[in-house]
């Protein structure tokens, strides 16, 4: 059954690759902001049940974990950048959590959108041409090799330079595709995402730009350490067509996982 289902959704990809993107990554962000804000509420309650003082995050911030997306994929920012607290808001009341979890509509609402409307087709666009790039560019290093006794065409040259004698891209092509993807598009990729979901949030233009100028510098060097080895093992092993779906998947984790981190 699984693998009933695997082909067709390699089949939809084939016949609507944006649609199905767009739709795997607005669940994907969807599913890894409810475990987020799921950890959450567990650390506030937690913390409260025993006897220690809750600081509240900010109502309608999103969790900015993604992920991220490092690496056209996984936008993460640090634990200690997750909610900023605003000190006028400790009241009485918000020491004390509800017991009750309660959905963050309006944060769960912005992570979706931009899983749908931007990191979809944004993953796949990317991917698609950093595949292409990356084989011309190996296809014609090959044929500009002094010839041998053996003559290869451009097709075979393309071949030889992005597979393996078992079928897997070689490293030396997986790390072309590693560096480009984490300093050509990452950073564009993550001031986008910085921009979109604060501004999304309700955030006024000079308190995005703040949270921008704080945020990206932090953010970008915790992805660089987190998703380098992710995005060589996704270049490395996983089809062009669901690497943006396994950078998304990864991202539920990561989200919950820095969330964990936080309350911990």
């Amino acid at each position: 059954m699984f693998r009933t289902l695997l082909g067709r959704y390699n089949r939809l990809l084939e016949v609507h690759p944006y649609k199905t993107q767009c739709i795997t990554a607005a669940t994907l962000w969807c599913t890894g902001d409810l475990l987020s804000q799921a950890i959450e509420h567990h650390g506030r309650t937690s913390d409260s049940g025993g006897g220690h003082s809750v600081i509240p995050t900010t109502h309608c911030e999103p969790s900015a974990t993604a992920p991220a997306m490092l690496g056209g994929g996984g936008v993460a920012l640090s634990p200690t950048h997750i909610g900023e607290i605003d000190p006028t808001s400790r009241r009485e009341s918000d020491l004390a959590p509800a017991r009750t979890f309660r959905v963050d509509w309006h944060r769960l609402g912005v992570m979706t959108g931009f899983g749908l409307c931007l990191a979809g087709p944004l993953y796949t666009w990317w991917y698609s041409t950093l595949d292409r790039t990356v084989l011309h560019l190996f296809a014609r290093f090959r044929a500009a090799r002094p010839a041998t006794s053996t003559t290869i065409t451009a097709a075979a040259a393309s071949s030889a330079a992005m597979t393996s004698a078992h079928g897997a891209v070689t490293m030396s092509v997986a790390t072309t595709k590693l560096v480009g993807d984490l300093f050509v598009f990452e950073p564009p990729y993550l001031s986008l995402f910085l921009v979109a979901t604060n501004m999304f949030s309700g955030h006024s233009a000079s308190d995005t730009a703040r949270r921008y100028r704080r945020d990206f510098w932090p953010t970008y060097k915790v992805d660089l350490a987190v998703w380098a080895p992710i995005q060589l093992v996704n270049f490395k092993v996983v089809p062009v067509p669901l690497q943006p779906v396994f950078v998304n998947a990864v991202n539920v984790f990561w989200n919950a996982y820095l969330s964990y981190v936080k309350h911990k």
